[in-house]
């Protein structure tokens, strides 16, 4: 999970589907508003791996990310 100020951004499940919450007024993140913002997921996702990745996270890690497939 990744947490902004605004957004929580969540890759969950065995599919790792792509979920995003308004921190702000849905702290408790009921409500996914991944499609409305599509690029804002993108960007949060490469936020996410690249903080994966300087902070020496496991290769299989990172390739579930990549690839949508469970860690």
């Amino acid at each position: 999970m990744l947490y902004t100020d605004e957004w929580i951004y969540a890759p969950v499940g065995p599919e790792r589907q792509r979920q995003l919450f308004a921190a702000r007024t849905d702290p408790g993140a009921e409500t996914d508003v991944a499609a409305r913002h599509p690029d804002l997921v993108r960007d949060l996702h490469q936020r996410l791996i690249a903080w994966l990745q300087a902070v020496g996270a496991p290769p299989e890690a990172l390739a579930a990310l990549r690839d949508g497939t469970s860690a």
